[in-house]
């Protein structure tokens, strides 16, 4: 199992080394960016629940359903083909 969802661990996800890859917020910075960014221009943030805070859902791989298109759009870091 990994935790980073780089293209290397889905690589080896896809060719069956391991059984699952879970994302742990590494997407997450983007997200921040864009809350600072709005608040600076004097907006307010959407989507707070009551505790004024948003849940971000981590996405997650297994290994009988991860496909090519998966690991082009969430991998992170260099493409290295397992083999």
């Amino acid at each position: 199992m990994g935790f980073d969802c780089n293209k290397w661990a889905l690589r080896e996800l896809q060719a069956g080394n391991w059984n699952y890859d879970g994302q742990c917020s590494p997407f997450q910075a983007k997200v921040i960016s864009d809350m600072i960014q709005v608040l600076q221009a004097g907006g307010t943030i959407e989507g707070l629940n009551e505790n004024k805070q948003i849940i971000s859902v981590e996405k997650g791989f297994d290994a009988r359903e991860i496909t090519e298109e998966d690991i082009l759009t969430y991998g992170l870091g260099e493409d290295v083909t397992v083999g």
